[in-house]
């Protein structure tokens, strides 16, 4: 999302009489904040009760037009002049920000349709409306030609939406001796059903998000964000009499999760782990796939789903939030590992129920009654983490054989290493990774991860085979682990 300071005039829906000059800047580091001159109420009022203001919504109108609709407005610092001018400053959660229009109620609106942006969008999808063809004439360079051509968005019909990938472009000339192209990538999903912002955030932004960033093998980033609104949830400034627009566009900007450098490098596709026109074809069934793991469990239903998306969000926040020490990068992907075989593993325990159940009454049996309570509580009959992490290398060893052709050994150091680490008992040391072993252990966990992924979002072994066979970096990785592990 790019930064921007608007000057403007700003008010409080019920008290459009009162408009105060103010500046309202975003970064993604900072979020949103609202500088005001004066006071959008009774300063004196508000001064005598010892409370800091705090309002539902804003609206405003920039020195260049924009209207602006800010939601969740909390002062962070006020200041009353005698004589001078009162000031006050506010951290504000989003901004929707039209041509026009206000949203009447930011956050019980809904949205017919949701457009994205992401890091390496535009990358991942391959599309490109800018073609440039040299000029040659008997092998001398002579000039360049550049082509512009419409691309057709790819459309796919999802259960409930209907998502579209395409490519935008703009220009811009300042001069005569200057002009800019630029084009970028956007994904569009429209739903029958309008959605509010967090509805479509955590349904399918989301989702996207975390299935971009595995395709590419990049973090990344929301970059742009915006939606659809229908007429029942804009107005228009106070005395403007014009119909409303039937579906008005709304830029987003809040802080995301995730932030990221702006001036990111493009990358190559040797370096994702898979390109649209590798999935294409099957796109709509596994995107299918894909957003169900994300789908909140109704009333009544499996709990499954909240452990997939618990391991999910232990994957990616590792991603999106590396730290400097590799034990605290590891321990997260150790533990999605377990919560997945809870899911997907057919080994959820360590003995056929009635068996544990008489070896535990035997066992009660046979000591003192005074201990029988504090035994009791200690033996269960959950699976050793050793036989659950060799039932998942078993489940993804078509690509982790390529790693670790010794799944017993390479489960074994995981398991040592993620006792290490959780405990710092000295006894254990001795049998965790360390060094440079350590760094491989934990790229060979995050790729078997990966591998498991792969399956929810519905690709076939051979072409997960296919995907991991083409990708440069897993190659080098498997090179050099083959040897350290």
């Amino acid at each position: 999302m790019d930064s921007f300071e608007y000057i403007g005039l700003w008010w409080l829906p019920e008290k459009p009489d009162r408009k105060m000059t103010g500046t309202l800047s975003f970064t993604v580091q900072n979020g949103l904040r609202l500088e005001i001159m004066g006071a959008l109420e009774d300063i004196f009022a508000r001064l005598e009760s010892g409370k800091l203001s705090k309002y539902d919504v804003i609206y405003g109108i920039t020195q260049k037009g924009k209207f602006v609709t800010v939601t969740n407005c909390r002062s962070y610092g006020q200041s009353l002049n005698v004589p001078g001018i009162s000031t006050e400053a506010f951290f504000c959660d989003i901004a929707y920000i039209t041509h026009g229009h206000f949203l009447v109620n930011p956050e019980a609106a809904k949205f017919p349709a949701i457009l994205v942006d992401f890091t390496y969008l535009i990358n991942w999808t391959g599309l490109n409306v800018l073609r440039e063809e040299w000029i040659r004439q008997e092998s001398e360079f002579i000039g360049s030609k550049l082509e512009l051509r419409a691309v057709e968005p790819r459309r796919f019909e999802l259960d409930a939406a209907t998502l579209s990938i395409g490519i935008n472009f703009g220009t811009d000339s300042t001069s005569k001796r200057h002009r800019t192209y630029k084009q970028s990538s956007y994904i569009k999903i429209e739903s029958p059903v309008p959605l509010t912002l967090e509805d479509w955030l955590s349904q399918y932004i989301r989702p996207l998000q975390d299935l971009i960033t595995l395709a590419t093998d990049h973090s990344n980033a929301i970059t742009a964000l915006s939606v659809h609104a229908n007429t029942k949830d804009l107005r228009r400034f106070e005395g403007d009499q014009k119909p409303l627009d039937e579906e008005l566009r709304a830029e987003i900007f809040f802080r995301p999760p995730f932030q990221q450098d702006q001036t990111v490098q493009n990358i190559d596709e040797h370096e994702m782990l898979f390109h649209l026109r590798d999935v294409e074809a099957n796109l709509a069934t596994y995107l299918n796939s894909w957003l169900r793991t994300y789908k909140s469990p109704a009333n009544g239903e499996t709990s499954n789903l909240n452990k997939l998306r618990a391991a999910f969000s232990l994957y990616f926040n590792t991603r999106y939030h590396p730290g400097p020490y590799l034990e605290f990068n590891f321990l997260p992907l150790a533990q999605a590992l377990e919560v997945y075989q809870t899911v997907r593993g057919e080994k959820q325990t360590d003995l056929p129920d009635e068996d544990f159940k008489r070896q535990k009454h035997e066992a009660l049996e046979n000591v003192p009654e005074q201990l029988r309570s504090w035994l009791d509580m200690r033996l269960t009959n959950n699976p050793p983490l050793l036989g659950r992490l060799l039932e998942l290398y078993d489940l993804s060893k078509d690509v982790m054989a390529q790693i670790v052709p010794n799944g017993n050994s390479f489960c074994v150091k995981i398991k040592d290493t993620r006792n290490y680490y959780t405990h710092y008992s000295d006894d254990k040391r001795g049998k965790a990774a360390q060094g440079e072993e350590f760094y491989y252990l934990f790229e060979a966990v995050s790729y078997m991860l990966i591998r498991l992924f792969l399956a929810e979002f519905g690709l076939p072994s051979d072409k997960c085979i296919e995907i991991f066979a083409k990708n440069a970096r897993f190659k080098f990785i498997a090179g050099e682990a083959i040897t350290k592990l």
